[in-house]
């Protein structure tokens, strides 16, 4: 008719490089669980441009992967488990023999208990952005009660650890997490934390702004499918 649409392709994306990052690196363990490297770059983006973050639970590395991939110059890791920063700093050096992390990255990881004091400077980082505990490994038949317990167990964790995380925050600086949503044929629970818990410390939860100029306090990932779920949620420091 009278209307002519012109379409022109300004991106495309490397569904195989995405593949290697993922599947191709020498250490991944699924018991500990493992993010996404997709989801875990769509999170250092809602953390908007920064010049230096934390993951204080980083596990086998991949939010300091894509930090690094983001332009992020300078990136901290961190974990409890040895053997899993051993792993953290394979792959990271991997990433930077195939060129999907630069060589110029500043990345620092080291082992640390998130519920203590972390060995970064106070006020020292611009972003966290993590995806902490989501829970033992559920069967799919739990029911509702063994599913609050772990939701519970979840919660007192975080609890723990943000003293140590507001610490090493800038005022104004941006918290990006997941926290686990279970979902079994018996029940269903999700981790809260109360906004008078993160008030106490020094916490406001911010919206997202979607495309459509609406808000959203969280926003869900997950599939059909699966008993764990992840809400990603973001917290600022206040003035």
């Amino acid at each position: 008719g009278a209307t002519c649409l012109i379409a022109v392709t300004t991106e495309v994306q490397d569904a195989d490089r995405w593949t290697e990052i993922d599947m191709g690196r020498p250490r991944r363990n699924a018991k500990n669980g493992m993010t996404p490297p997709k989801l875990a770059a769509m999170l250092t983006h809602l953390a908007g441009p920064v010049d230096s973050l934390l993951d204080p639970f980083c596990g086998s590395g991949t939010f300091l992967l894509t930090a690094g991939m983001s332009g992020i110059p300078h990136i901290y890791g961190s974990d409890i488990l040895p053997r899993i920063i051993d792993d953290a700093k394979l792959n990271l050096a991997w990433s930077q023999e195939r060129g999907h992390l630069a060589a110029q990255s500043d990345v620092h990881v080291t082992v640390a208990d998130a519920t203590q004091p972390l060995p970064l400077d106070e006020g020292s980082i611009d972003a966290i952005v993590t995806e902490g505990y989501l829970g033992t490994p559920l069967h799919g038949d739990e029911e509702t009660h063994e599913l609050e317990r772990e939701a519970g167990q979840v919660q007192q964790l975080w609890i723990d650890c943000l003293p140590n995380l507001v610490r090493v925050l800038k005022t104004n600086g941006t918290v990006i997490a997941t926290l686990p949503q279970y979902t079994t044929k018996h029940g269903k629970a999700r981790v809260e934390i109360a906004e008078e818990i993160l008030t106490k410390h020094g916490l406001q939860s911010e919206p997202f702004t979607l495309i459509d100029g609406s808000t959203k306090l969280d926003l869900s990932y997950a599939r059909e499918s699966q008993f764990v779920g992840r809400r990603i949620v973001k917290w600022r420091k206040a003035s």
